[in-house]
């Protein structure tokens, strides 16, 4: 009997072992959208770049997800946040870095594309999706398709239009797809990140 308990416990060990041992992985990407922020936080934006978006490894949570959003439009890519989402966002004195920091934007667990938090200030250019902070009138967040213009006139695809992308919004947030907001949307999105 004590051998059975014994053989019992170690054949329970095997089996769970592998999974404990299991290095973390991203998390809440699986159905829906996130925006992870990279593991190794000394990484730019422009370094970030040199590198595959299969082999930089990201953070365990999500910077925030399309639950932590207000609404997303998706004619200019432009969305709010929560108030606690908002406060987790890089940014202030000695992290904006002029060379950006990086994110990858994920939808039904897949990564979809690198982007940054870029800063007005910076004279840096950069050729992917950029996050650029908000203005104090209206606190809406623009993910615009690069800084300074660099993919103007070349072939290279706009990674934000992804009909990936825009199924995973439109399950976990409001998503805007007429080009002007209503006044009665604007002021929702006001009332709400205020």
């Amino acid at each position: 009997m004590k051998r059975l308990a014994v053989f019992t416990l170690l054949v329970c060990f095997l089996v769970l072992a592998p999974a404990w041992a299991a290095p973390e992985k991203p998390s809440d990407s699986s159905d829906g959208f996130a925006v992870y922020l990279l593991k190794d936080s000394s990484i730019t934006g422009v370094k970030a770049l040199e590198k595959n978006l299969a082999d930089l490894e990201l953070q365990a949570q999500p910077l925030f997800t399309g639950r932590d959003m207000v609404d997303y439009r998706w004619s200019d890519h432009s969305f709010s946040l929560k108030p606690e989402a908002k406060a987790k966002l890089p940014g202030g004195p000695g992290v904006s870095s002029v060379f950006g920091v990086p994110f990858v934007v994920m939808a039904n667990g897949k990564r979809m594309y690198l982007g940054a938090f870029w800063w007005y200030g910076s004279s840096q250019s950069f050729p992917n999706p950029v996050i650029l902070p908000p203005s104090k009138k209206d606190n809406i967040f623009r993910i615009e398709r690069d800084y300074h213009g660099l993919s103007d006139g070349d072939n290279t695809p706009d990674p934000r239009p992804n009909p990936i992308i825009r199924a995973a919004l439109a399950r976990e947030t409001k998503l805007i797809t007429t080009a002007e907001p209503s006044e009665k949307e604007n002021s929702h999105r006001l009332s709400v990140i205020r």
